[in-house]
């Protein structure tokens, strides 16, 4: 089976990074699998790792070039705004993957153009079970719709020696709660203020919400000296990347549980908070008086995401639902003489 991913561009969003997460663990089980961008993103991030196929998402060379990339394709998935490009009727059949789109279709239906495109998909990928109703009312007449969480690579929570070795590296206390901002706050939907006077008030440290904290080897020490995770939007299409990366490693949760966070933030995982600051420092304070307790939650949430969210055991279930439509192809007759 050929899977071809199309994102709209290289800005190392939540959406991309899921989608390369995707890519390797459907490598890993043998399918061959191509990942590119319509063009640039105006962030960038991903620009050495995904191939670009324009100067400009809105190039007609975009989509000159992608004709020709499905060419090889048994099916296209299309992640966010490369949904309407992707989507020809000419091509193999297109799986969408709205991601945050789908929280903008929410206040601001899309086109009416790009409904009748995304109404011949063969099927519409969303997070959360409460997404199938959204996909319904924006859509003039939705196509098949599945369900599957989102998911982060396989590991292993962080050691206490390595969160020791890392808060050593930080200048931070050995003991004691450390928390880290499980969001992107260059996002412009995320207030990052509530976390840092939550933090402030309850008297931890917080990571990860200055630029330095965010890239290059800083970067991993931060997300190694933490064993709290805190997140101040509510979950939209999926709890998200940050925090399920957090609690992969290990971190008590502290985040509002709406929505699709709900399976993943609890009073087994940490404690459901937020999005106000008085009521995440009230969260945070209970957790850093508490070792016990901290250590117990962030095991728990290693756990949960092993079983819920894990790459492994998402791209099982991706290569069951690729199959049909990449199978429908070849029983067609859609592909050249000689390919296989």
């Amino acid at each position: 089976m050929r899977v071809l991913q199309v994102l709209a561009g290289t800005d190392a969003d939540d959406d991309a990074l899921g989608a390369l997460v995707l890519h390797d663990a459907l490598a890993g089980l043998g399918v061959e699998v191509r990942t590119v961008a319509l063009g640039p993103g105006r962030r960038g991030g991903l620009d050495t790792e995904v191939p670009v196929l324009a100067p400009s998402t809105r190039s007609p060379a975009a989509r000159f070039q992608l004709r020709r990339e499905r060419t090889w394709a048994d099916v296209v998935v299309a992640v966010g705004a490369a949904a309407g490009p992707a989507l020809d009727r000419d091509g193999p059949p297109v799986v969408v993957v709205p991601g945050a789109a789908l929280g903008r279709w929410r206040d601001r239906p899309p086109s009416a153009r790009l409904r009748r495109r995304v109404d011949a998909a063969a099927v519409v990928v969303v997070a959360d079970a409460d997404d199938v109703g959204t996909v319904a009312r924006v859509l003039s007449a939705a196509p098949p719709v599945a369900v599957l969480a989102a998911a982060v690579p396989d590991g292993p929570p962080v050691s206490p020696a390595a969160r020791q070795a890392a808060r050593g590296l930080l200048g931070l206390p050995a003991d004691g709660a450390v928390a880290r901002f499980a969001e992107d706050p260059r996002r412009p939907t995320v207030d990052a203020a509530a976390a840092v006077a939550a933090a402030a008030s309850a008297g931890v440290a917080l990571l990860g919400v200055s630029p330095e904290d965010r890239s290059g080897e800083r970067a991993e020490w931060v997300a190694a000296a933490a064993d709290v995770a805190v997140a101040v939007s509510p979950a939209d299409g999926g709890p998200p990347r940050g925090l399920l990366l957090a609690a992969r490693d290990g971190c008590a949760l502290v985040a509002p549980a709406r929505g699709a966070a709900a399976g993943l933030v609890d009073e087994r995982t940490g404690i459901r908070a937020g999005p106000e600051a008085p009521s995440l420092a009230g969260a945070l304070a209970l957790l850093a008086g508490d070792p016990v307790r901290r250590a117990a939650c962030g095991g728990a949430a290693a756990a949960r995401v092993g079983e819920r969210y894990s790459a492994s055991t998402r791209a099982a279930e991706w290569c069951e639902l690729l199959r049909g439509p990449a199978g429908d192809r070849h029983r067609d007759g859609k592909r050249r003489d000689g390919e296989n």
